[in-house]
Order: structure tokens, then C-alpha cells, then sequence
């Protein structure tokens, strides 16, 4: 597979070339500082209050050697709160494991073992920022209060951050940090006018790579959006369906065994979806 750079280089050359030797000032392309929206990301994710997904994980990871340690678990997560603070909204989502199976190679070490029991399969608590057409992981300072530290700098530095999704998800969309996306876009711009070579930004984006039906244990034949970040280390890969959420991951480690993956069991829409606000 082509890093996600070279396919938007590549598209980018072509869409300038038939616009007429780089006659363009800048390219069209899925960059989403470039591609402004105002779509409510509640309307592709059910972050209501209920709402509950249930998946079948995997994780294999080397511990020392050729020893490998594998962990199967189930995981239920389940949105508990909601805070409006100003435009956006704080989701708490508390992760229950459920069912752990974990396979040592013989004579691993009880340090070892115990790494695994405190970091593979556990109880957590997960935060996300609803913030314009984005969702956003976070961590409060405060559960009691997860606004108070949403200060005007803080929220600066989350809108320059990259975002876990940006909404909507279309074929060629890709979102990365603020910095990145306007010094590629101002790149491909200069590119487009014949002033630099075309470069090849793609690493470190999330990627929307189309939409495809694929099967998981909850239902078969589910259109998904596949989304890939790229990275040095490995990209992982997730299928998410409209008014579903994340149905499918998967994450390889480039140069070390580091496996997981998740697939969708059960869902539960919250009965507030579509009227909370």
C-alpha cells in the first residue's frame, strides 16, 4: 500500500496538471484546514448519555525474547455523563473489562506478568471534547468539574491539536495537527504555483480511505468508513459506521511484535440520542 502522502501528492499533481500547469493558486485537496465544516459530530457519533458498546478485544505483545504474552478480553463502554461547557461538550465514558484470558509463556517473570495486569485489560475512564465539526480526546483535571479547566488557553491548544475525528467523513478527508496541516497546505499551494517541488505530506494524519461493507460479530454487512493514521511506528486502523460509532480497530507495530484489535459485540443507542443538546 502507498503511504497516504504519495496517493495525495499523486492527486494533487493530476488535479493540477488538468487545471492547466499548475495555473491553479492552490489545490483542491481533503486537508481539513482547507476543508471547513460545520457538521455536529453527535450527528455521526451517539455520545448520549446510555449509549453502550460492547467489544472483543485482542492484544499480543513480546515481552522478553521470543516470549509472547496474549490477553482476550471483552470491554464495555459506556457513556455516563455529558457536561456542556460553552460550545462544547465534555463525554465521560467509563470502560468495564469483562471475561480476561491471558496466555505467560512459562518462567516469564512476576514483573513482567504484573506490567500486563496493570496496563492490558482494565478498568478506565475515557474523556472526549465535542468542539465544532471535531471530537477530541481529554483527560479533566476534575470529573467534578471537567469545565474548570477548559481555560481560553486550553482550548487554544486542544483547537490546534489533532483531533480523533472531524466530521463529516468522506473518501480522501485527512486531519492532523494545526502546525502540520498549514505548513503541508501552504507547501502544496507553493507546489501548485510551480515554486517548489511537490511534496508529500500524509504521516501523522488521519486518513478517511473510503467506505466499505465488512463484517464484525455485531452485524454483517456494515457500511464503514476505514480510517488510517500513518506513522513511523505502525498505523492503526478503525472502521467506523454513521450513528454507530467505532465498529472495528486493528494496530500492527512496525519492528516489534505489538498486535491488538477490537471488534464490535453489542450496541445500545442511549434513549436521549438525537434530543440532547
Amino acid at each position: 500500500m502507498k503511504p497516504a502522502g504519495t496517493v495525495l501528492a499523486l492527486a494533487v499533481t493530476a488535479v493540477s496538471l488538468a487545471a492547466g500547469a499548475w495555473s491553479q493558486p492552490c489545490p483542491v485537496t481533503g486537508i481539513s484546514c482547507e476543508r471547513v465544516t460545520t457538521v455536529d459530530p453527535e450527528t455521526w457519533y451517539p455520545l448520549c448519555v446510555g449509549t453502550k458498546w460492547t467489544y472483543r478485544n485482542t492484544h499480543a505483545m513480546a515481552a522478553v525474547g521470543s516470549q509472547v504474552v496474549r490477553t482476550r478480553w471483552l470491554s464495555s463502554e459506556e457513556v455516563v455523563s455529558r457536561t456542556p461547557c460553552g460550545g462544547s461538550v465534555v463525554v465521560r465514558i467509563e470502560v468495564t473489562p469483562s471475561a480476561i484470558e491471558r496466555d505467560y509463556p512459562p518462567g516469564l517473570e512476576a514483573a513482567t506478568r504484573e506490567w500486563f495486569e496493570k496496563d492490558v485489560g482494565v478498568p478506565q475512564t475515557r474523556g472526549l471534547l465535542v468542539r465544532g465539526s471535531a471530537i477530541y480526546r481529554l483527560a479533566p483535571a476534575s470529573w467534578r468539574d471537567p469545565c474548570e479547566s477548559l481555560t481560553q488557553e486550553r482550548l487554544r491548544q486542544i483547537d490546534a491539536s489533532q483531533p480523533e475525528f472531524y466530521f463529516p467523513l468522506e473518501d480522501g478527508a485527512m486531519w492532523s495537527d494545526r502546525q502540520r496541516e498549514d505548513l503541508d497546505y501552504s507547501e502544496l499551494c507553493a507546489a501548485s504555483r510551480g515554486e517548489v517541488p511537490m511534496p508529500n505530506p500524509g504521516f501523522y494524519y488521519w486518513w478517511v480511505e473510503g467506505r466499505k461493507d465488512i463484517d464484525v460479530p455485531w452485524r454483517h454487512g456494515l457500511g464503514a468508513w476505514h480510517l488510517a493514521l500513518y506513522t513511523l511506528g505502525g498505523a492503526p486502523h478503525l472502521w467506523f459506521v454513521r450513528n454507530v460509532g467505532v465498529v472495528k480497530e486493528r494496530f500492527s507495530h512496525s519492528g516489534s511484535l505489538w498486535e491488538t484489535s477490537s471488534e464490535l459485540l453489542r450496541f445500545r443507542r442511549g434513549p436521549e440520542c438525537g434530543r440532547q443538546k
